[in-house]
């Protein structure tokens, strides 16, 4: 009787406390599911993806994100500097016009999938892809001369030497 009491609650331990597994995508979305289900919060689970979208640095973790059904998820993923290129390119075709909206005020964007969206149906989305062009456009022109100017310097400065 006692031997089977404290075998049916160590089962039942081990059961509560499964064994550490090492980190992989899946079971890291598992286990942030699962934590924020025992919060017993109102949309907690939701929530606890959204921050993780927006601040994790995990390229398969974002693409896993970036497949949730729920768009609030994949506007994080959209809006996250870390999120991958060919991530990116998936989500610049997502069927929600805020996450591809997202995606063209994000300036880690590639220029390409930037230029692609500036052809995009939705005039919004178009319109924000063409300003973000356009302001990296104006960073770059803007850096550029005083680089050439600083070479242009160095070289002047060795023809006199």
């Amino acid at each position: 009787g006692t031997q089977e009491k404290v075998r049916s609650a160590s089962s039942l331990s081990a059961a509560l406390m499964p064994s550490p597994r090492q980190a992989t995508r899946s079971n890291l979305k598992t286990d942030i599911l699962h934590i924020a289900r025992l919060s017993g919060r109102n949309r907690g689970l939701q929530n606890a993806l959204v921050k993780v979208a927006e601040t994790v640095n995990a390229p398969s973790v974002l693409a896993d994100l970036a497949n949730d059904a729920r768009s609030e998820i994949r506007r994080a993923v959209a809006d996250n500097v870390y999120t991958p290129c060919e991530v990116k390119l998936l989500l610049a075709n997502d069927n929600d016009p805020d996450v591809r909206f997202i995606l063209a005020e994000n300036y880690a964007t590639p220029m390409d999938v930037l230029q692609a969206l500036a052809e995009d149906d939705n005039p919004f989305v178009a319109f924000r892809a063409k300003s973000t062009l356009e302001r990296m456009r104006m960073g770059r022109l803007v850096k550029a001369p005083f680089g050439a100017s600083a070479s242009t310097v160095r070289h002047l400065r060795q023809a006199r030497s």
